[in-house]
């Protein structure tokens, strides 16, 4: 086998109340693709959505995962081609460099059949100092619960919910980010504002499971860390009446805070585009999705027994 190609999909953190805790993998999805070459050269190639994001040097991230795998198994091939398909739009929190990086660990275990566990190579992600819920999400699919073990900082205790068939609503609006890089939230909070969160999370993570979008409802009634962006996002108050009054059961502020996310029982495309009509009225440009919860997480696409990449001819 001289070549591996992986699906990888975006994936969305701090998912409701579940802050750094809840993780959600969505359909959209990028591939990388690893090829041995028939001389001792790395090289990468890049295609897709913001590829002036994306390095072809050594620093392309899904090239330094493959790399760390190889590092570890003391086993390497001679020369290595990298493929990165970018579908994952840059800067909006839908962890296109998790895709990446979960997609450079994972083709590069199975080019070289490593004797690598999931647990390992999610242990390896956690090195690049990326949000741990996504990385376990892109890996697993569906919606993740993750503890990061404090004493550890590589050890991450996880789950992944097994959920029907969902859609969550995606708007992305375009405003100066630099805002959100003031958010601080409190060092600490009482013990009776830890329990209230620990029960919305487990609260929506049951919903998802039943599609009980009353219950996914009831878990969106307290969020103490929601508070932090109210002023910094424009608009927020009004895009969320919007989505409620279009019959959302939720509305959140995901990721870094650069993106709204909603589930809707009925009619998530109206709900999308409502929320969205917000902001185009204030003239601030604006992003949409409604995308089905990707089930499957991080898939062997394709593996080919090919020729080798040949060097370039001078």
């Amino acid at each position: 086998m001289h070549k591996v190609k992986v699906r990888v999909p975006a994936t969305i953190t701090s998912l409701g109340p579940g802050l750094h805790a809840l993780g959600v993998a969505v359909s959209l999805h990028s591939r990388i693709a690893l090829q041995t070459r028939s001389d001792s050269q790395l090289s990468v190639s890049v295609s897709g959505d913001d590829i002036d994001e994306i390095p072809t040097s050594l620093d392309n991230l899904a090239l330094r995962a493959a790399i760390r795998v190889f590092q570890n198994q003391e086993n390497a091939p001679a020369g290595l081609h990298v493929e990165v398909h970018n579908a994952i739009p840059f800067g909006y929190g839908l962890g296109e460099k998790i895709a990446q990086v979960v997609g450079g660990l994972v083709a590069a275990h199975n080019l070289i059949d490593s004797s690598l566990t999931r647990d390992e190579l999610i242990k390896i992600a956690l090195s690049f100092d990326l949000p741990y819920e996504g990385i376990v999400a892109a890996m697993m699919g569906s919606v993740c619960a993750c503890s990061l073990d404090p004493n550890e900082p590589h050890t991450l205790g996880y789950a992944s919910f097994t959920l029907p068939p969902t859609r969550l609503i995606v708007i992305a609006p375009s405003f100066d980010t630099e805002s959100l890089e003031e958010v601080r939230y409190p060092a600490t909070v009482s013990l009776n504002d830890a329990v209230r969160m620990t029960r919305q999370s487990l609260l929506l993570a049951e919903g998802l499971q039943r599609a009980d979008f009353e219950m996914i409802a009831r878990a969106f009634t307290y969020q103490i860390h929601q508070e932090q962006f109210v002023e910094k996002i424009p608009h927020l108050a009004a895009v969320q009446k919007a989505a409620k009054d279009a019959g959302a059961a939720a509305v959140m502020v995901a990721g870094n805070g650069s993106l709204l996310a909603a589930l809707a029982e009925e009619e998530p495309h109206m709900v999308a585009d409502r929320m969205a009509r917000v902001y185009e009225k204030a003239g601030v440009d604006v992003r949409r999705w409604v995308l089905p919860i990707d089930r499957q997480g991080v898939v062997i696409s394709e593996l080919e027994p090919t020729e080798e990449v040949l060097p370039e001819q001078s």
